[in-house]
C-alpha cells in the first residue's frame, strides 16, 4: 500500500522541488572531470546538500520523515563486502590505492538518491507526477540528441569535446555513422536513459490515453536507435516485455491460472518480438545496421573483441573466486571489461556478488504485491530486470548516471510503501 496521508500543499511543493532538481541533474547535466580526479555529477552535490538538510532538521528537533528501508540498508551493506574484498586482494599481493575506496562513495551516492526520492514521492499523485516529469526531461535530452545527429548549426564542435571527447569525431560534419550521446558522454549509456524514456511514453499513454505520449515515446525510441547501441535495443525489448507482464499482473481481471498466463506470456513475447523485429526494417538502415548484427554475432568484430576481454577477466576472477580482489585499480589489465557481471565477480567474488543481488531481490520479494499495485512498481521491476541483462555487455552499477536512474525508479516505486506500519521494505 502507498501512503494516503492528507495533502499538505506546502510540504508537497517542497518535496517536488527536491525531486525536480534531482531528476534534472541526472538527465540533463554531464559528468565533470577535473585533471586526473574521478568524475563528479551535479546530483551528487544535491545528495550531499540533502544529507546536510536532513542532519540540520534532526538537530533542530524536526527530523525529516526518511523511510525505514531494508533496501537502502542492504545496499549500504554492500560497502562492507567491498572492504572485505579489498582486504582479500591485499592479503594475496594486490596493492591498495586511495582510488579503490571511491567505489564505496558510489554506493553512498546510490543510497542517497534512493532515500531522497523515496522521501519526496510518497503518494500516487506524487508518483504519477514524477513519471511525467522524468519522461519530459528525457524527451528534452532526445531533442538534444536530434541536434547532435544532424549537427544542427555546427553546435557539436562547441560542447561535444567536453562531455564526450571519445565521440567527438563521430559527431562532426561528414562522419558517416554518428552515434548520439545526449548529455551522457557515451552512446551505450545514453541508450539506457532513452529506452526508459520510451517505456515511460508507453506507460503514460496507457494511463492518460493521450496521443502526445505515443509521439514523445517514439521520439525517445528514435534517440535510442540513434545511439546505434545493440545493448540499448536489447534493454528496451526486455523492459517492454517485463513491464507488460507486470502491468497485466496488476490488473484484477487478469488473475488467471498459470496455464493461461503461460499462453498470454508466449503471445506477448511473440508480439513484442515481432514489433521489435519490424522496427529494424521500418527505420532507415543507417540507424539499424549495428542492431541487425544481433542476429549474426559470430561475424561481429566488436562482439569477438568482447569475448577476448571477457576471457582475461574470467581468469582474474578465478584467481580469487569467493571474495574477489576489491576494485584493485593498481592491478594491470589489457582492456577494460564491458561485462559488469564479470566486473563484479572479479572485484567482489561470488559471495559479494550474491550479496549485491540479494540487496535488490530480498526487499522486492517482501513487497512484490504492493509493487505490482504501485503506479511506479512495474516500471521499477522492468528497469531492474532489464538492467540485469544490460549488465552483460555494458554497465549500470559502475556508471553514475545509469545507477542514478535505477535508484530514481526504485525510490519512486518504494516511496510510501507500507506507510504507517513501521516495518522495513
Amino acid at each position: 500500500m502507498i501512503s494516503t496521508e492528507r495533502r499538505n500543499p506546502i510540504a508537497e511543493s517542497i518535496r517536488r522541488r527536491w525531486f525536480t532538481a534531482l531528476a534534472v541533474c541526472i538527465t540533463l547535466t554531464p559528468t565533470i572531470y577535473i585533471a586526473q580526479f574521478p568524475g563528479i555529477r551535479a546530483e551528487q552535490i544535491l545528495v550531499i546538500l540533502a544529507a546536510l538538510a536532513a542532519f540540520w532538521a534532526y538537530l533542530g528537533g524536526t527530523p525529516l520523515p526518511i523511510p525505514r528501508s531494508l533496501f537502502a540498508a542492504m545496499l549500504a551493506g554492500f560497502s562492507l563486502c567491498m572492504l572485505v574484498s579489498i582486504a582479500n586482494g591485499y592479503r594475496t599481493g594486490i596493492p591498495i590505492i586511495i582510488n579503490d575506496f571511491y567505489e564505496i562513495y558510489k554506493v553512498v551516492m546510490a543510497v542517497g538518491i534512493f532515500l531522497v526520492v523515496a522521501t519526496t514521492l510518497v503518494t500516487s499523485d506524487d508518483k504519477h507526477w514524477g513519471m511525467r516529469l522524468l519522461h519530459a526531461l528525457i524527451v528534452i535530452s532526445a531533442l538534444i540528441s536530434l541536434t547532435q545527429f544532424f549537427n544542427l548549426g555546427g553546435l557539436n564542435k562547441y560542447y561535444i569535446p567536453y562531455i564526450a571527447p571519445t565521440q567527438y569525431k563521430a559527431l562532426m560534419k561528414g562522419y558517416a555513422w554518428p552515434r548520439v550521446v545526449g548529455l551522457t558522454g557515451n552512446p551505450n549509456r545514453y541508450s539506457y536513459m532513452a529506452s526508459i524514456g520510451a517505456l515511460l511514453g508507453i506507460i503514460l499513454a496507457f494511463k492518460y490515453r493521450r496521443g502526445r505520449y505515443i509521439v514523445s515515446g517514439l521520439l525517445c525510441l528514435t534517440a535510442m536507435l540513434m545511439t546505434r547501441s545493440r545493448t540499448g535495443f536489447l534493454f528496451f525489448g526486455v523492459i517492454l516485455i517485463v513491464w507488460i507482464y507486470c502491468y497485466s499482473r496488476s490488473r484484477p481481471a487478469l488473475r488467471w491460472r498459470w496455464g493461461s498466463w503461460l499462453l498470454v506470456g508466449l503471445i506477448t513475447t511473440a508480439g513484442v518480438g515481432a514489433f521489435l523485429y519490424a522496427l529494424l526494417f521500418l527505420y532507415p538502415d543507417s540507424l539499424t545496421w549495428r542492431l541487425k548484427e544481433l542476429f549474426n554475432l559470430a561475424n561481429s568484430r566488436s562482439w569477438q573483441i568482447r569475448l577476448r576481454v571477457w576471457e582475461e577477466y574470467f581468469w582474474l576472477f578465478m584467481d580469487r573466486p569467493l571474495l574477489g580482489s576489491g576494485p584493485s585499480k593498481a592491478q594491470p589489465f589489457r582492456l577494460p571489461v564491458d561485462n559488469e557481471w564479470l566486473y563484479l565477480v572479479k572485484r567482489y567474488g561470488l559471495i559479494g556478488t550474491a550479496y549485491f543481488v540479494a540487496a535488490f531481490w530480498i526487499p522486492i520479494s517482501r513487497t512484490m504485491r504492493a509493487l505490482l499495485k504501485d503506479p511506479a512498481g512495474p516500471l521499477y521491476l522492468a528497469v531492474l530486470v532489464g538492467s540485469a541483462v544490460f549488465m552483460i555487455p555494458a554497465g549500470v552499477f559502475h556508471a553514475f548516471q545509469g545507477m542514478a536512474l535505477l535508484m530514481l525508479t526504485a525510490g519512486m516505486a518504494m516511496g510510501g510503501l507500507a506507510a504507517g506500519r513501521g516495518n522495513w521494505h
